[in-house]
């Protein structure tokens, strides 16, 4: 049977076809009414991408142009350009989508160096290999083939370059690549604060997936040295003291309950009970740490002991090694070893004068990183005959909790006879309440890790502290990946979860409110 319709019918269900028709196309223009119209990357592009970084030396003499070349060739494949600065930060600059003009700018920033640990034995180097990634160890996680991941810069430039060529509906975008983070932070300190005039900046720095970080911790770094006087050797066994096998870290204000064992300490300790003890044994050597933010992974000592001083020396060192051990981990080394006897070691008065500054610091309350409020923590240690320097530095939540502290360390200048000098203050600042784009990048974060995002101040020092000190009203938040055992030949990111910012990031952008101040 035919069923006919009438003219007036016919033009009725023709305007509700029509109107059906426009709202559908208009909730695909706007990408508010619906989850399936925000344009989600794969994990496989992150980590093509990641890959491909981790070809590129990114430390060294190639460092920074071999890094910044590749990132150009990428943002002008995508038909965009991209500046270099002088100090080696490359800046891009992506128009809004239509409609979305009107929004603030959102600058996503990450940094493009990435220190690299190496097992011993390996042959590896970090200024002309590739790292190599083993992420066939187990299904999920992925682990360098005896080094570590350069994950945390890697892992940032592989997000924004995907967010940058996937994202779809935005407002005005700017990516900030800085150039060496992990050095001495040259890129952000020398970087034009013009680059800083958005509302919101999300580093890609954060280590806590699910977590947005707000805020940087305030430090300050000293130095104490001074020229040392040689002297023959006089004993006749000699020794070397070695602390070895943990995890190198940045120097962090964090939980009391947590271990925080450095080597430094472990070994100052034990030549300081021999020294309490009679024990007259010569130093020549004590070395460890690359720098005041960061907890050294290993130090080294070396001893001159006459004979009958020997036994009671080794017993000393033992009964030390035994209190740490249970911190120290299974990787970790505690141990002396017979070695040559050096011909010169330094004098007594001096190398006294160098454990007494160096167990005057580790007396403190704030040393080892181990309270909520402020840290402390000698990085670097270097002393031979001829020269102790010493790198130092404390940090905290509040400005005023790093000063006075600084200012307590008056009394092992008096006692150790080596002036403390100022080398940096780095800027922090401090968590600020919660805006609109905080509350929307936890929302975004929360909705694709599947569970609520929630935020966390920032207890590290950080970069980002300068760019702030550049727009003192930018709001700075920090996301990124889980890395666990970050910087060492252990260190390992979940591939699972590699997509996880690159999407929130997708989400917040698509979501982002145009009514933000």
């Amino acid at each position: 049977m035919t069923i006919r319709l009438n003219s007036e019918k016919r033009a009725t269900l023709l305007i509700l076809a029509l109107i059906m028709i426009l709202t559908t196309i208009l909730a695909g223009c706007t990408g508010k009414d619906a989850e399936t119209t925000v344009k989600t990357i794969d994990t496989e592009k992150i980590l093509s991408e990641y890959r491909s970084i981790l070809t590129i030396p990114r430390t060294g003499a190639a460092y920074p142009e071999k890094i910044n070349e590749y990132i150009i060739n990428r943002i002008t494949e995508m038909g965009l350009q991209a500046e270099t600065d002088s100090a080696g930060n490359v800046i891009v600059d992506v128009p809004a989508t239509a409609g979305s003009e009107e929004l603030p700018l959102t600058i996503l920033q990450c940094h493009t160096d990435d220190e690299i640990a190496v097992s011993k034995g390996i042959l590896f180097n970090a200024e002309t290999d590739a790292i190599l990634p083993d992420v066939y160890r187990d299904d999920d996680a992925i682990y360098g083939n005896g080094t570590s991941m350069g994950a945390s810069g890697a892992v940032g430039i592989a997000t924004i370059l995907n967010v940058i060529r996937t994202s779809t509906q935005h407002g005005p975008l700017r990516a900030v690549f800085t150039a060496g983070k992990d050095g001495d932070m040259s890129g952000v300190k020398n970087l034009n604060a013009k680059y800083m005039d958005g509302h919101c900046l999300i580093s890609l720095d954060g280590d806590k997936l699910g977590t947005v970080e707000v805020g940087a911790a305030y430090a300050t770094t000293l130095r104490g040295d001074i020229n040392t006087t040689p002297i023959a050797t006089q004993g006749r066994h000699a020794y070397v003291l070695v602390a070895s096998g943990f995890p190198e870290r940045a120097a962090a204000v964090t939980d009391a309950d947590e271990p925080h064992v450095n080597p430094v300490a472990i070994i100052t300790e034990a030549l300081s009970n021999a020294r309490s003890a009679g024990i007259l044994y010569e130093l020549h050597e004590f070395v460890g740490g690359t720098n005041a933010l960061r907890v050294p992974g290993e130090a080294t000592a070396i001893v001159v002991l006459n004979d009958y001083e020997e036994k009671k020396f080794l017993q000393i060192f033992e009964n030390v090694a035994k209190e740490y051990r249970n911190d120290a981990g299974d990787k970790a080394t505690i141990t002396m070893i017979e070695t040559p006897v050096p011909a010169e070691v330094m004098s007594n008065e001096d190398a006294d004068k160098a454990l007494t500054f160096l167990f005057g610091f580790l007396s403190s309350d704030f040393s080892a990183a181990t309270d909520e409020e402020a840290s402390l923590c000698i990085g670097r240690v270097a002393l031979s005959p001829g020269h102790f320097s010493c790198d130092i530095s404390v940090q905290g939540r509040d400005q005023e909790v790093v000063d006075q502290i600084v200012s307590e360390q008056t009394n092992i200048e008096k006692l150790s006879g080596i002036t403390i000098t100022e080398t940096e203050r780095i800027p922090g600042f401090m968590k600020v309440a919660d805006d609109e784009s905080v509350q929307l990048l936890c929302e975004s974060y929360g909705k694709i890790v599947g569970e609520e995002s929630k935020t966390a101040n920032r207890a590290t020092v950080s970069e980002l502290g300068y760019l702030r000190e550049k727009n003192p009203d930018l709001q700075i938040m920090s996301i990124g990946v889980t890395i666990a055992k970050r910087n060492t030949v252990n260190e390992s990111i979940d591939r699972n979860t590699l997509a996880y910012p690159a999407n929130a990031i997708l989400k917040y952008l698509n979501e982002e409110n145009p009514t933000i101040a």
